[in-house]
Formats: C-alpha cells, sequence, structure tokens
C-alpha cells in the first residue's frame, strides 16, 4: 500500500514538471520568434537603433550664424542651371524676396541660404522639367545685411556676409583707431521687440566674443586719452595716447628738449586708480643710446623735464 502511494507522488510530480517545462518552452518561443513569423528580437533591437539614429540626426544643432548667410532683398545671385548652359545666370532678389527662374516662374529665396536654394530649385525642376537638375547657387553682392556705425569714423553702413560677424571684424574694416576703448551696440526689436544696448570695453577679452547681426546701430564712443608733458621741452602739450607710446617718442614728439633741459633728470608722475602718486625718473640721453629701457607711457601720466642749474 506504501509502495503504491510512493509511485503515483512520483507519476503526479513527472506530469508537473513535463507541464511547467511546456510552459517555459512556449515563452521562450515568443520571445525568440514572434507570431507571425517575425524577425528575432536582435532585429527589432536594430531598428530601434537605428531610428534613435536618425532621431538624434534630425536633433542636431543648425549650422553657427557666424557662418551661414541667409539671402535677402535687393541681394545679387548667380545660380548655373548646368542641364541647360544657355540659361541666364543673373538674378536680383525682388523686395519681395523672390526671383524669376526659368522653367518654374517666381521663387521665394529670402530667408534661405544658398544651399537651401539649390535644394528648392531641383524640387522644382523635377516637376517635367529635368530628371536629374543641377544647380549651383551663389551669392554675387551682398545688399540685404548692414550694421550702422556711428562715431569716430563719420558714420555709415558696413555689409555683412554672414548672419552674425565679430564686433572686432567690423571695427577693424571700419578702421577704428586702436586709441579707441568703448563702444555701444543698440539691437532693435529682439523677444521683448524693445531697443537693447550693451556697452563693450575694448579693453576686456569680451571683445572678442561679442557678435553683431543685420540692423544693429554700432556707436563708436570719441574718448581721447592724453599724456601730458611740460617743463624743458620746446612744445609742452597733451599728447593723444596711443598704446605703446614710450617716453621718448612722446619728449619728441614735443619738439625734445630745450637747451636748458637736463636731460638726465625727466620724472613721470603716475596717479593710480585708488588715488595714490607713482613717480618715474629717466635719463633721456641714456634712453637713446640704449643704455637704458625707454618706459612704456599710460594714459593719464605727467612727463616733466627738469631745468638744469648753471
Amino acid at each position: 500500500m506504501v509502495i503504491r502511494r510512493q509511485k503515483s507522488n512520483e507519476n503526479r510530480q513527472r506530469r508537473i514538471l513535463k507541464r511547467g517545462l511546456t510552459v517555459w518552452c512556449m515563452w521562450a518561443a515568443a520571445l525568440i520568434l514572434p507570431a507571425g513569423g517575425a524577425r528575432p528580437l536582435v532585429t527589432e533591437s536594430i531598428a530601434q537603433q537605428q531610428a534613435s539614429s536618425a532621431s538624434e540626426t534630425r536633433s542636431q544643432p543648425a549650422p553657427a550664424l557666424t557662418r551661414i548667410y541667409r539671402v535677402g532683398p535687393e541681394d545679387a545671385l548667380e545660380i548655373r542651371l548646368l542641364n541647360d548652359p544657355e540659361a541666364q545666370p543673373d538674378y536680383r532678389v525682388s523686395p519681395g524676396g523672390y526671383i524669376f527662374f526659368p522653367y518654374i516662374g517666381n521663387v521665394h529665396v529670402a530667408g534661405k541660404t544658398t544651399s537651401e536654394i539649390e535644394e528648392e530649385l531641383k524640387r522644382l525642376l523635377k516637376n517635367g522639367y529635368f530628371e536629374n537638375p543641377e544647380v549651383i547657387v551663389a551669392v554675387k553682392e551682398y545688399k540685404s545685411h548692414y550694421v550702422y556705425l556711428l562715431g569716430e569714423t563719420g558714420g555709415g553702413q558696413i555689409v555683412l556676409k554672414r548672419e552674425q560677424v565679430p564686433l572686432i571684424e567690423i571695427l577693424a574694416q571700419a578702421g577704428v583707431r586702436p586709441s579707441v576703448r568703448r563702444v555701444t551696440i543698440t539691437r532693435l526689436g529682439g523677444d521683448t521687440g524693445q531697443p537693447s544696448t550693451i556697452t563693450v570695453n575694448l579693453n576686456a577679452p569680451e571683445k572678442y566674443s561679442v557678435m553683431v547681426q543685420h540692423g544693429d546701430i554700432i556707436e563708436v564712443e570719441t574718448l581721447v586719452e592724453r599724456v601730458f608733458i611740460t617743463g624743458e621741452v620746446r612744445q609742452p602739450t597733451a599728447q593723444e595716447y596711443t598704446p605703446g607710446l614710450t617716453l621718448s617718442q612722446a619728449i619728441i614728439q614735443a619738439g625734445g628738449p630745450t637747451e636748458f633741459a637736463k636731460r638726465s633728470k625727466i620724472e613721470i608722475k603716475r596717479k593710480a586708480p585708488d588715488g595714490t602718486v607713482t613717480v618715474l625718473r629717466a635719463d633721456f640721453d641714456k634712453i637713446l643710446r640704449g643704455e637704458s629701457p625707454d618706459i612704456e607711457l599710460q594714459p593719464g601720466d605727467l612727463i616733466y623735464v627738469h631745468r638744469r642749474f648753471f
């Protein structure tokens, strides 16, 4: 009786184990080969990766505004249609932002880069005109983007050839003197619709990171800094300071020492921002002979050439 009961328990355990193995096999098959004969999950993973990669490509940032130019009204374009060498290449963008192109008619180009215009023309030309249109677009004359420059340069417009241009590039193009220390940029509109103004210190590293764009008003502040020279020189004066100006240069610009000057006793009085005054002494003849360093001046320096006594 006991032996029969043990065999019955063993048969029950075998049936449970067999049922469990059957369920596990069905579950594993569903993971490896989904219904309908679809490919394994490994392929789905690759597809997901490709979709993710495509999404990342679409979300990549646009080119920097310092490297692109969007065409605007009055710009002149040169457009070559390689499929039709006889097509005229010169086009002027209308005030409304259009050009009239052969085979197509009016095409809106304002606000687009040359690459975008190429793609748009190819798309339109494929519509029953050319099987594989080849188009090359370039800006021949820039007229739609500019900044206004006011101040010591006499004012005027400077044309931009990119959406944003470094401020220092504009100042160099306008011939602004190195002695200028500050400019003010006024930008009309913007996010708030109100003009915004920033002041740029040209002695600070920030000048290299400031960008200007179409419509900006750049005012060059005429802030003339000077050094003062007096005593035994032929023309005591207040000289305009320029970076790199030295003591010997300032004395020569003042006509040089008089016959009564004590050339070995020249003093430079320099006032610090905290009000303290430092006195530097120099020998003019030793500087000329290269025996002493030529002192580089700073704005506001007072140079005094002493008189000799017989």
